[in-house]
This record gives structure tokens, C-alpha cells and sequence, in this order.
């Protein structure tokens, strides 16, 4: 079992784009909209594939915002908390313990609350060439993204070697119909897009 992610984001700054090599040895999820709900999850779920394999016809994509520990402060990017409904509701550690958790590889800096609130999680199904729209969630309905981070670390900056995921909790109530998810960060600042997608092989 993987001890540690090698994360080789692309961070779009002020002075150009940067691909640093950065090791993750910890992951966590907030459960959505509960600040104060944290589970820890296997570090060997955390991929940049872009195609999955998984067992069950329930599993689906749940856009997250992603914070990542870097060396230079910590950054923002997409993914999926990618997690199954059977296992419980959207609030129910165990369905998300089960599922790979794509995140994509561009990344901006965490600018802070201000410039976060303003942002949009955004989860498509895909099927063939056509997208379906399964769940929009503004970031101003949420807690400060402080507020999950103090929670995470016990202090204004996330721990060391670390990840975060803040999903959604989008549930796509058609599956069997998905060949694949994209899931997607829309920032005003910068105005920018961050998006991963995969395919989903179910076994």
C-alpha cells in the first residue's frame, strides 16, 4: 500500500505556470457543508488517472475543492470525491472510503475566503459525447474555507505534506448511464476554470 502522492501540479501564478514536485502523505475529506465533520482516507486513493475501475453500479462523481500543503503556501485545484451512496447518505464517512479520488493537475495559490466564496463546483456525467449537468453548489453557501482548514490543522495553514477535499456531495442518480464524470472549479479570481475528468470502468 502507497505510503505518500506525488503530486506534480501545473500552479498558474502571477509569475507564469510552476510544476513542482510536491509528496502528499496525508488525506482528508470534509463531509459536505459541516466544517467540523473531517475523515481521514487512505492516501492510495488519491490518482491523477484518468480512467477508474470500480465494483457496485452506485459509485459516482462528487466535485471537491482540493487544498494541497505546498512548499511556497498552499494551493487550490479540482477533483472528485468520487464515493458511493449505497453506503450511506452524502454525510456517512463509508461511502467514501471506498472510491479513488481524482484530482486534476492545474492549481492556482489559496488566495483565501474571499476569493474562494465567489467560486462554483460543478459535476457532469458523461456518456459518450453528450454531458449532463448533476449538481451545482456555490462556495458561498459554505463555511469560510478557513474555517475547514483550522479545523484540519488546528491553525490558519494546513499541515505539512497534506491534502484536503471539500466535496460537494453531488449524487448522480443515474450511473449506469456515465461512461465517465468531469467535474469542475470555476473561480472569478482568477478567472479561471479548473477541471479533471476521467472514465469509470465498473467491474
Amino acid at each position: 500500500m502507497a505510503d505518500s502522492f506525488l503530486y506534480q501540479p501545473h500552479i498558474h501564478g502571477a509569475d507564469g505556470v510552476l510544476t513542482p514536485d510536491l509528496v502528499v502523505d496525508s488525506l482528508a475529506a470534509a463531509l459536505p457543508h459541516e466544517a467540523s465533520d473531517m475523515a481521514p482516507l487512505p492516501i492510495n486513493l488519491l490518482t491523477c488517472a484518468t480512467s477508474l475501475q470500480q465494483t457496485g453500479e452506485t459509485a459516482c462523481a462528487s466535485a471537491a475543492m482540493v487544498v494541497v500543503a505546498g512548499g511556497r503556501g498552499a494551493i487550490l485545484t479540482v477533483g472528485s470525491d468520487h464515493w458511493d451512496p449505497a453506503l450511506g447518505a452524502a454525510g456517512s464517512a463509508l461511502g467514501h472510503l471506498t472510491c479513488a479520488k481524482p484530482i486534476a493537475r492545474e492549481a492556482v495559490r489559496l488566495g483565501g475566503d474571499d476569493a474562494v466564496r465567489g467560486a462554483v463546483l460543478r459535476t457532469f456525467r458523461i456518456s459518450g459525447e453528450d454531458e449532463a449537468l448533476i449538481g451545482e453548489t456555490p462556495l458561498s453557501d459554505w463555511p469560510p474555507v478557513s474555517e475547514f482548514i483550522a479545523r484540519w490543522s488546528g491553525g490558519a495553514q494546513p499541515p505539512p505534506r497534506s491534502a484536503l477535499m471539500i466535496g460537494a456531495g453531488h449524487r448522480d442518480k443515474k450511473p449506469d448511464k456515465a461512461d465517465g464524470y468531469r467535474v469542475e472549479l470555476e473561480l472569478p479570481e482568477p478567472d479561471m476554470r479548473l477541471q479533471c475528468a476521467y472514465g469509470v470502468r465498473r467491474l
